[in-house]
C-alpha cells in the first residue's frame, strides 16, 4: 500500500494499493559500507542525505506502516503539512518503496522456514538470469540472494512442513534448469525479523 498521490485532508492518507516488484538481491558482503551506500543512494536517486527528522519518520513507518499523516507528525515533532511533505519526497525518491502488510505463515500452514543454498552448473548470464526468473515466480520464495562463496544463491523459502520441503525440491528447485547441488538447514526459531533498517547516521565519506 502507499500513501495517495493527492494531498489528503488533515490528518488522513488515502490508501492505495501498490505491486512492488521482486527481484533478486546481490550481496555486498565484499563491499565496504561506502560502497554499499553509494549503491543505496544510486538506486533511489536521493537528492540530499537523510537528516534525524527523516529518519525518525521511517522508523516510525518500519514499526506501523499504517500511521496516519496526523499520528505521523506527531511522533516526529512536525506539524501535518512538512510531515506529509517529507513522506511524499521520500516516496517519490525511491528510500520508501512500498507498504505491506506482513503475514503469520503459521497461521497459513506454512509452519518451517529453511534456508538453502543452491549451486549452479553454470554461471553464464542466460543461466543466471533464467534461476532469477525462476525465484521471482515460486511463491514458497521468500528472499533470494545472489552471493560470493562456495554456493552461488542464498534462498529462503516458507513451506509446510518436511513434506512441504520435500515436495518444493523435487517439483519445482530441481526442475529449474541449471541447478547442480543443493544445501539446506530448517530454522528453529526467528530471533529477529525486519524488513528494512534505517541507520543512524549519515552513510560514510567515500575517500577521494
Amino acid at each position: 500500500m502507499q500513501y495517495g498521490t493527492e494531498k489528503p485532508a488533515e490528518g488522513a492518507f488515502e490508501w492505495r494499493s501498490q505491486s512492488i516488484e521482486t527481484k533478486t538481491l546481490l550481496s555486498y558482503a565484499d563491499g565496504s559500507a561506502a560502497d554499499f551506500f553509494a549503491a543505496c543512494l544510486g538506486e533511489t536517486g536521493m537528492t540530499k542525505p537523510l537528516d534525524r527528522i527523516d529518519r525518525k519518520i521511517l522508523r516510525a513507518l518500519l514499526e506501523n506502516g499504517r500511521l496516519s499523516n496526523t499520528e505521523l507528525s506527531e511522533k516526529v515533532g512536525l506539524s501535518p503539512s512538512p510531515c506529509w511533505q517529507r513522506v511524499k519526497r521520500l516516496e517519490e525518491e525511491g528510500v520508501i518503496r512500498g507498504y505491506t502488510a506482513i503475514l503469520d505463515q503459521a497461521q497459513l500452514g506454512l509452519t518451517e522456514t529453511v534456508i538453502i543454498e543452491v549451486m549452479l552448473e553454470r554461471h553464464d548470464d542466460e543461466v543466471l538470469e533464467r534461476f532469477g526468473e525462476a525465484m521471482a515466480a515460486l511463491p514458497e520464495v521468500l528472499e533470494a540472494y545472489l552471493t560470493t562463496g562456495e554456493y552461488d544463491y542464498l534462498i529462503k523459502v516458507a513451506v509446510a512442513g518436511t513434506a512441504g520441503y520435500e515436495q518444493f525440491l523435487r517439483r519445482k528447485l530441481y526442475k529449474i534448469e541449471g541447478v547442480r547441488h543443493s544445501r539446506s538447514c530448517f530454522a528453529l526459531k526467528c530471533l529477529k525479523h525486519t524488513l528494512s533498517v534505517v541507520p543512524d547516521t549519515e552513510p560514510p565519506s567515500r575517500p577521494t
